[in-house]
């Protein structure tokens, strides 16, 4: 296989490989925190009642 002299190749694999990993922990903790912040903003609004 050959590999041009800018490396493109390697970085584009090595960045999909990241992205597979870690897009669902990324979206698992964007679901975790969007959770939390609704939770706090809908605890916030039965205290203020």
């Amino acid at each position: 296989m050959y590999i041009p002299s800018n490396g493109a190749p390697c970085v584009v694999t090595v960045l999909n490989g990241t992205a597979f990993v870690v897009g669902p922990l990324t979206a698992n903790l964007l679901l975790a925190i969007g959770v939390l912040v609704l939770g706090e903003i809908r605890d916030g609004m039965h205290s203020t009642r």
